[in-house]
């Protein structure tokens, strides 16, 4: 019965209603260059391009690309001719100045030959008359009256209501066609072909080659209100009746239409342009004045009633072949709503059930209506429990309802709809939001805090292990997985007892999803807070495998059809309703979306559609390159473009990346908006690995182009080694220094070491001079005191001996002057610590008399001499001055005056000091003993040599030994003469 009630309904509907549709505009404020859109046109590769007064346009879903070469005179261009297939699309600027030719999705710029352009060009002279190129038909041609076609054949020369004459390729025999053309908008062409519309007969002529031929058309070609718009270069007829577009095709002999759309607008702009893209199932319009309109033609329908204030819902159930009823008892099919059976205006109904005998059952205001088949759903009845009734649930033919008890949650399940034969119930702490039945004795129910497994047999509750998870649904599928969809977390398959999450999309939209609904191709449906997911069930029971690889969703949004991207849905079953027609139908914020799973497409860009040839540097400079990309080192930063034509939701485009360097593994990035940026490379060969998804099944397209970062100058490998070379010379010419450093350090420590050694040897000699400098002056002082001292001791030894008191006075004086001369001797002695000096100055500053220095000596040793009975005499006559040192002289004198009085008795000592004008000569004889001759020739000798002779060598006595050593002091001489009988005669001669 309830299929009656809407069948007469839904014939009118399927009449009425084309396809569903989207629209966009673009204008120069969000891409377009300017506004007057007077040509489109798909190349080989899938790009859109769009002639307009601004420039050449390309267009590949995402961005427009405006060509503006500094070549041309203007920016302002005609209609596209060509041919698509032969990948050779041109259009004339203003005047025909200059042709763009677009080939391999590029554009290049040439000026055109007067034979181009009698040949190529939109204008043609023929039988003295001017033609314009007509190769579509817009609003602009249609005020021309003479204009001309060009075919694969020919040319068709066109004069409105006067004739037309066809000029084959082959022959310079115009042909008159026998056809009477009025008005330009009664002609097209397609395939080849030029079709003359005759409205007042109702016939189209097709002209092949200047034969005619009458074809079968469709009435609607002749209707009055209708416009064609048809383009020679894609081949495409366009009709618009009023606010209804149709594509024209011409197959077997026969004109077919096909409704495209009808649009909601009444107010249509001026179209100069269109083109039907079948594969992604969008119109483009070009307009004269408002830009480029894009109609998305959507295989989503949510039908709508103006009159209902609110149409937020959650649950239906099917009612007939096509048509759906909710708790409100309104009966929707997918383009409206066929009649409102005024159930309830209640909000709160969640769930809703229909038991086996077709009956209507659904919780309103805690109790549980249920509505009769038998009335037409006329009749309800009400029943009332204990407890507040939360949801009612059907599933394999039981019957169940959740309670909320204040405190506590309970399940009832029935034998019937009646919900009198309670067969098991039992409590839970928190609240139930779904039940499944796992098995004939198992029920899956989950609660806010989790799943639970409950045994009805044994009564016991166990509950699945998980992290805190909020249940909201639990649905299944034809191979008995059970899916668990949580609030906020995503969804979970149930395998062996574990749930198994399941990988979110890139934005995170299915972690807040309503349900999972499984069609019969394999695909699983999940609708979400934002859109509707599509997924291949296999990827997903292949993830849960292993828990690797990836899962590639599918996502619809708004722009496919919805009214909103936000569903709804609810623990029960009756949230999704699959119709016998196929249908499947989801409850959503703004009405409920029907959609046939074999009538929705999933677009996947084929393997050869994507092209890596540009690049974008800094100062937003483009670069176009094949198969290698080459940046200077400082390039900062490039965006490298992946040129795709793909006219879907971008966010449905997986593109991923990966940049080598070297043979390691890849690892793949996200592309996202169809641009790969990188920065900050080394210097180097690099690859650039781009894949494209093309396929649910994870199936991907692979292009790689080589990048090559150049280096500075200081990063080549010639500057590098010459670095290396400078750096090895620097460190050898460092060495070297160094050595050279270490060498001279070390002569100069040699030095220094040779100096202290030196020093160390002049500071032993020294101390060992001052050893003999001690042992001589010891000598010496010796030696001098002790004839003084000797005879002084005679004296006073034999004194006890003298009696004469004449005598002994004498003795006493003497003794008192010996003693005398002692004392100032001794007080003397200190000068001789400057004898043995090494560097003891052989002159001073004083100047003093030699003879004072003879009678001082004659005085120290006249007592001596009395002793031994004999005298001193000095002879010597005048003063005699010299600054020659005078200790050494005194020295000298009296070592040589102390031999002569030792060696005197019973004679006399004789001095005498003598002057020349450069020598002072000393001479000190006596009559003594005399010295040996041998002596006298050895002491002689040892006078005259130079050889530093040592000293002391030979045991004579240390007297004239030290004279001779302290004469050398002074450069000056001794010389003996020895006499027999009469003494010696020592000559001392000092050079002044």
């Amino acid at each position: 019965m309830r299929e009656l009630i809407v069948i007469t309904a839904l014939f009118f509907t399927l009449q009425l209603f084309g396809q569903k549709y989207t629209s966009e505009w673009y204008n120069n404020a969000n891409g377009l260059p300017q506004n007057s859109v007077k040509d489109i046109v798909k190349d080989k590769f899938g790009f859109l391009w769009l002639s307009t007064e601004d420039g050449i346009v390309r267009y590949d879903g995402l961005d427009f690309i405006t060509y503006k070469d500094p070549h041309l005179s203007n920016f302002n261009f005609w209609n596209f001719s060509g041919n698509v297939n032969d990948d050779n699309i041109y259009a004339y600027n203003l005047q025909e100045q200059q042709q763009v030719t677009i080939n391999k999705r590029r554009i290049t710029v040439q000026t055109p030959s007067p034979e181009d352009l009698n040949k190529l060009g939109v204008h043609r002279k023929y039988d003295k008359n001017d033609y314009l190129l007509v190769n579509k038909n817009t609003v602009f041609e249609r005020s021309l009256s003479r204009f001309f076609i060009r075919v694969s054949s020919g040319v068709y020369f066109i004069d409105l209501k006067k004739q037309t004459i066809y000029l084959g390729n082959k022959t310079s025999q115009p042909k008159i066609i026998p056809v009477s053309i009025d008005n330009i908008n009664d002609v097209f062409v397609h395939n080849n072909f030029l079709f003359v519309r005759d409205p007042k007969n109702k016939r189209v002529v097709k002209i092949e080659n200047g034969n005619l031929t009458t074809v079968t058309a469709n009435d609607l070609i002749f209707s009055p209100h209708i416009k064609i718009y048809w383009q020679q270069l894609s081949g495409q007829i366009i009709l618009i009746n009023r606010n209804t577009i149709y594509t024209i095709k011409y197959i077997n002999g026969t004109l077919q239409s096909t409704l495209l759309c009808r649009l909601q607008d009444t107010d249509w702009p001026a179209v100069s342009s269109i083109y039907y893209d079948e594969q992604f199932k969008k119109i483009y319009l070009g307009t004269v004045n408002k830009g480029l309109r894009t109609i998305n033609l959507v295989p989503f329908y949510t039908p709508r009633n103006s009159s209902f204030t609110n149409e937020i819902y959650y649950t239906a159930l099917p009612f007939g072949y096509h048509t759906i009823i909710n708790t409100q008892g309104r009966v929707y099919n997918q383009h409206h709503l066929v009649q409102d059976l005024h159930f309830s205006d209640s909000k709160d109904s969640y769930t809703m059930i229909s038991d086996d005998s077709h009956n209507f059952i659904y919780v309103n205001n805690n109790k549980v209506y249920t509505r009769y088949f038998a009335t037409n759903y006329q009749t309800a009845s009400v029943r009332k429990f204990g407890s507040k009734v939360t949801a009612v649930y059907k599933d394999q033919n039981k019957y169940a309802l959740t309670f909320y008890n204040g405190s506590s949650y309970s399940l009832n399940l029935y034998h019937d709809s009646s919900f009198q034969k309670l067969y098991f119930s039992i409590v839970l702490s928190k609240s139930i939001n779904c039940i499944r039945f796992f098995s004939s004795d198992q029920i899956l129910v989950g609660c806010s805090d989790g799943l639970y497994l409950i045994s009805i047999s044994r009564k016991t509750i166990q509950k699945i292990k998980s992290v805190l998870l909020d249940i909201k649904n639990i649905t299944s599928t034809t191979d008995g997985s059970f899916w668990i969809i949580s609030r906020g977390k995503g969804f979970y398959l149930l395998k062996n007892l574990q749930l198994i999450k399941m990988p979110d999309d890139p934005q995170k939209y299915l972690s807040s999803l309503h349900t999972i609904l499984e069609d019969q191709y394999g695909y699983l449906w999940i609708p979400t807070n934002n859109g509707l997911f599509k997924v291949l069930k296999r990827s997903l029971t292949e993830y849960a495998k292993d828990r690797s690889g990836k899962v590639y969703y599918y996502r619809y949004t708004q722009n496919d059809g919805f009214y909103t991207n936000e569903f709804n849905g609810t623990g029960s079953s009756s949230n999704t309703v699959t119709l016998k027609d196929g249908n499947i139908v989801l409850p959503s914020m703004e009405g409920y979306v029907f959609f046939n799973p074999s009538a929705i497409p999933s677009y996947y860009p084929k393997a050869k559609d994507f092209y890596i040839e540009r690049a974008v540097l800094k100062n937003s400079k483009l670069v176009q390159f094949k198969d290698r990309l080459s940046l200077d080192n400082n390039f900062g930063r490039a965006e490298i473009l992946i040129d795709i034509p793909y006219f879907a939701n971008n966010e449905n485009l997986y593109i991923e990346a990966a940049l080598q360097s070297n043979s390691k593994g890849m690892n793949w990035d996200v592309v996202k908006n169809r641009k790969y940026s990188i920065d900050n490379l080394k210097p180097g060969a690099y690859t650039l690995n781009i894949r494209v998804l093309i396929s649910p099944t994870g199936i991907f397209a692979y292009k790689k182009i080589g990048i090559s970062i150049h280096p500075a100058f200081y990063q080549t490998i010639w500057f590098k080694a010459l670095i290396t070379l400078l750096c090895v010379a620097l460190i050898i010419f460092f060495v070297a220094v160094r050595t050279k450093l270490l060498t001279t350090k070390n002569s100069q420590l040699k030095r220094i070491v040779h100096h202290k050694n030196n020093e160390l040897k002049t500071t032993h000699n020294k101390m060992r001079d001052e050893e003999e400098y001690q042992k001589k002056l010891i000598q010496t002082i010796n030696h001098d005191i002790s004839t003084p001292v000797k005879y002084l001791s005679i004296m006073l030894r034999h004194l006890p001996e003298i009696d004469d008191p004449k005598m002994q006075k004498e003795v006493f004086t003497r003794l008192s002057k010996s003693s005398d001369e002692l004392y100032k001797f001794t007080q003397n002695l200190k000068n001789y610590s400057e004898l043995f000096l090494i560097h003891s100055e052989k002159h001073q500053e004083k100047y003093f008399n030699i003879n004072d220095i003879l009678e001082e000596k004659k005085r120290l040793f006249e007592e001596i001499a009395w002793q031994k009975n004999s005298f001193i005499l000095n002879a010597t006559q005048g003063n005699i001055k010299t600054n020659i040192n005078e200790t050494i002289i005194s020295a000298i004198i009296h070592n040589v005056l102390d031999n002569s009085v030792k060696n005197t008795a019973d004679g006399k000592v004789h001095l005498c000091a003598e002057e020349s004008a450069d020598i002072i000569t000393i001479i000190i004889s006596d009559t003594g003993s005399g010295i040996k001759e041998s002596l006298a020739e050895y002491y002689n000798a040892l006078s005259k040599d130079d050889g530093n002779s040592k000293y002391f060598l030979k045991p004579y006595g240390m007297g004239l030994y030290l004279v001779i050593y302290l004469l050398k002091k002074i450069d000056g001489q001794l010389y003996i003469k020895t006499n027999k009988s009469h003494g010696t005669e020592v000559v001392i001669t000092l050079k002044k």
